[in-house]
């Protein structure tokens, strides 16, 4: 038989998505069963299916109409796993055996899904009653992954600015055309502490007497106990987190 890593080695580099979070690449847990440049299926070692995808981008004017989908529950405006928000509108359903997060942002969208395997029992098929909403916290992060990272496919070519007579990363986001700045780079030249969320999906560093948080996905900056509007969401890129220079205190 042959095993789940050399059937992932087998598989083009090419077919995984660039902006799928490296969790998902773990050929020790996953096995790929398709990908494409806007969608990823991979199955976890327990069965369970887990698919990432992003839809047709949005606009200003989308982002803001009603979700109409089938077999959804109403809106929620926050994920329930952290609070903090995540794009412009959100669905986040939890049933037996099943998880969903779908977020709409200004310029992206992404669907994330967990299945437990189908099982059948007295003539009815049905999802293995797992209980994924336990995941729900690890699910929300790696969707806020998969949204920044996508998204920072808007930047634009490198440039940098001097902060503090230090050079730190700069790149326009196209659509937003707001300035984009490396916020690690940002941090050492300014003296900041970043202290970063133990799921890898948000920061805080505290300026001018206020705590500041950042999530990957959220266009909204938590200054304080308050969530202030953005001009673009954080994007992830080669691990390297950039966000709007506009709301980076002197």
């Amino acid at each position: 038989m042959i095993s789940l890593t050399i059937l992932m080695m087998l598989l083009p580099s090419g077919d995984i998505p660039d902006w799928v979070p490296a969790e998902l690449c773990d050929a020790s847990r996953y096995r790929v069963l398709n990908a494409s440049e806007r969608r990823l299926r991979v199955e976890r070692r327990d069965g369970v299916l887990v698919t990432l995808s992003h839809v047709t981008n949005p606009s200003p004017t989308e982002a803001q109409k009603p979700l109409v989908m089938n077999e959804i529950s109403p809106r929620h405006d926050v994920v329930p796993y952290s609070t903090m928000p995540l794009g412009r509108q959100l669905h986040v359903r939890q049933d037996e055996g099943k998880l969903l997060i779908y977020a709409v942002g200004m310029w992206e969208q992404l669907h994330f899904d967990l299945s437990a395997p189908i099982v059948s029992q007295g003539g009815r098929r049905f999802n293995r009653p797992d209980d994924l909403a336990s995941e729900g916290r690890w699910a929300e992060a790696i969707a806020r992954k998969a949204f920044a990272a996508y998204a920072s496919r808007r930047l634009g070519s490198a440039e940098t600015i001097a902060v503090n007579g230090r050079s730190v990363a700069l790149r326009k986001a196209e659509k937003s055309n707001a300035e984009m700045v490396d916020l690690g780079e940002w941090a050492s030249a300014v003296g900041t502490g970043l202290t970063r969320d133990p799921n890898g999906d948000a920061w805080t560093f505290v300026r001018g007497g206020a705590s500041h948080t950042l999530a990957l996905g959220a266009d909204k900056v938590k200054v304080g106990t308050v969530w202030k509007p953005m001009p673009d969401a954080p994007m992830l890129k080669d691990g390297r987190v950039f966000v709007p220079r506009s709301i980076l205190p002197n």
